[in-house]
């Protein structure tokens, strides 16, 4: 009798044993499944944050092309003005040139002078 409670001991054991070791592997598991579906979060929100920085550079861009845009608009304007100033000085010189010809016919000339 004495060697029948050690068995019922030893299995009563054994069960406890196998409870508890698989209680862990269930434990082991769940923490598995809780370290992927981290690492399955964090591909979303790093796939998020590229779509995110992509679309501000398509911006950027965008705007960067509309600031080129307006730039060259503005000096084209530059040059236009430019060009109608240089014309009317030109009409000035000439209506100048063609009153001094008619008061004394005046022409400029290039001066020379000695140096000692």
């Amino acid at each position: 009798m004495a060697s029948e409670p050690r068995t019922v001991n030893s299995f009563s054991n054994q069960l406890n044993l196998r409870r508890l070791e698989m209680q862990l592997e269930s434990e082991e598991l769940t923490h598995k499944r809780n370290l992927y579906v981290l690492e399955i979060n964090r591909i979303r929100q790093e796939r998020i944050l590229n779509e995110e920085m992509d679309m501000e550079k398509k911006v950027e861009k965008i705007r960067a092309k509309r600031r080129e845009k307006e730039s060259q608009k503005e000096k084209k304007k530059i040059e236009k003005k430019n060009r109608k100033m240089e014309k009317e000085n030109k009409k000035l010189e000439r209506e100048r040139e063609k009153e001094m010809g008619k008061k004394g016919g005046y022409k400029p000339r290039a001066s020379f002078c000695w140096i000692f």
